[in-house]
């Protein structure tokens, strides 16, 4: 009989144990996206784990170009993270390879999360095949900026003036940036250019791809677009810019808009802000014509569940709070950039208004948010192009001779 005793109080405590063992959440982040964006979503983990007391949060943060390379390793070794914020860029084949959990199996049954209150843009911008790859917190967008003083100084109507429905075009863009350019010492070379943008950034030269009617790539043909008419020509009209001497030279600096008026650049106030002391206001990209309409690049960081997860659900529990409306008011505030659930915009566009203006035009050009066409050999694609871009920049072949060839090396990348 004692030794029945003892047995029953071996196996009550081994019970007991069982029930307050903590559950581990392992979660992985880079930590390019800034200080305030790691602190957000440290401070979001703070909250999360004093509502489950329970749960014991494994926390790993990284540079961001090594994470594809230190989740690769964690797949091997079979220790996946639950929970990973990254771009969709970086996934390379993990898609292909079927680890990415399709989260409509929450999203189609969870009563507290209803997909109508996310930009319909964002959510496509995170879908594959049908499936809900990930969660969108802040996307990027490229918006054209554009310094208000520059324009009274030239004597120019402001952008909201002159196309108050944020509808112009690329003949519009060019005659405005032109009007823009100072060349006070008449040497020929203009102190003040009336458009810049980054080269290698994907938003400033794909929205003028896609507001051509071109695409990049065709994930189902496994075909580029870099060689079709409206895909090169949108990319020589921007360089005619350039060689016009209309459009600076360089990509956009940290110095602001002290040589330029105009400028491709991401959503959010940034250095471009009244706190910087300049007047800065947004607007949407010009469309190639009045039938071709503005098509704005998006990209950002999503959240994601791993098929390999030892505990999806309580990693989705984790989402949801990172993507409830106090958790993506609070990171709008930290960085300006426009959130991705509909019900937080009042709140973000008042503090938008008050670092900058063209808040609504922000929210009109997000409908038409269009990603890039990821897939396993992106990075190499994305770096022919920037390799072709910088080729045009100096001048010596036409996009249509240099993207002919990069169209050609894309797809042998998928042979």
């Amino acid at each position: 009989m004692k030794r029945i005793l003892i047995a029953l109080t071996i196996m009550l405590l081994a019970l007991s144990g069982a029930v307050h063992a903590k559950q581990t959440l392992f979660v992985m982040i880079p930590h390019t996206e800034g200080e305030k964006e790691y602190n957000w979503f440290n401070q979001g983990l703070e909250q999360f784990a004093k509502q489950h007391p329970d749960v014991e949060i494994r926390f790993e943060h990284m540079v961001g170009s090594a994470l594809p390379q230190r989740l690769a390793a964690y797949l091997i070794a079979g220790d996946v993270p639950d929970v990973v914020m990254m771009m969709q860029r970086d996934l390379g084949g993990m898609i292909t390879a079927d680890h990415v959990l399709d989260l409509n199996q929450y999203l189609s049954n969870d009563p507290d999360v209803r997909t109508r209150d996310y930009v319909a843009s964002f959510m496509e911008y995170w879908s594959r095949d049908g499936k809900q790859i990930g969660m969108p917190l802040n996307p990027d967008t490229g918006f054209i900026y554009y310094n208000v003083d520059m324009f009274e100084s030239a004597g120019l109507p402001l952008l909201n003036e002159s196309f108050p429905n944020g509808k112009w075009t690329w003949d519009d863009f060019r005659s405005v940036a032109q009007r823009l350019v100072r060349d006070t010492n008449g040497d020929g070379i203009p102190e003040v250019y009336g458009y810049e943008a980054s080269r290698g950034w994907e938003p400033a030269w794909g929205s003028w791809v896609y507001s051509n009617g071109g695409y990049v790539y065709d994930r189902a043909t496994k075909q580029s677009g870099m060689d079709e008419p409206e895909a090169y020509e949108a990319l020589q009209w921007l360089f005619d810019l350039k060689n016009d001497r209309i459009m600076g030279p360089n990509s956009p600096t940290a110095q602001g808009f002290a040589n330029r008026a105009m400028a491709s650049l991401a959503t959010g106030w940034s250095q471009y802000s009244k706190d910087s002391g300049m007047r800065i206001s947004s607007f949407p990209h010009p469309g190639a014509s009045a039938t071709k309409p503005a098509v704005h690049v998006i990209l950002g960081p999503g959240l994601l569940i791993f098929k390999e997860s030892k505990n999806p659900d309580l990693a989705w529990e984790l989402i949801k709070h990172m993507v409830s409306h106090e958790s993506l008011v609070s990171l709008a505030e930290l960085t300006g950039r426009l959130p991705s659930r509909l019900s937080t915009f009042a709140t973000w566009q008042k503090q938008y208004e008050e670092k900058m203006g063209g808040s609504d035009y922000v929210l009109m050009a997000v409908q038409s948010g269009k990603g890039m066409p990821y897939n396993d050999r992106w990075t190499d694609m994305n770096n022919l192009i920037k390799a072709g871009m910088n080729t045009l920049w100096t001048g010596t072949q036409t996009a249509k001779a240099i993207f002919e060839s990069v169209a050609r090396q894309m797809e042998a990348l998928v042979k």
